[in-house]
């Protein structure tokens, strides 16, 4: 599990580093964090649905 974490936190790290450049070239801030939300969001979900599979089994 811990590197289903240690994977998450890697994505998050590097999405925010694409809207962070994205800003930094001249891209409006709102959306940029809206659409680095939404794909958080989207990393976070299917990071959950992983973990849920992987306790589910070992039942």
């Amino acid at each position: 599990m811990a590197s289903l974490i240690e994977e998450l936190k890697g994505s998050i790290v590097g999405r925010l580093e694409l809207a962070r450049t994205a800003i930094a070239a001249g891209g409006d801030p709102e959306e940029e964090l809206a659409l680095a939300c939404r794909d958080i969001e989207a990393l976070c979900d299917e990071t959950d649905q992983l973990y849920c599979a992987a306790v589910t089994s070992m039942w």
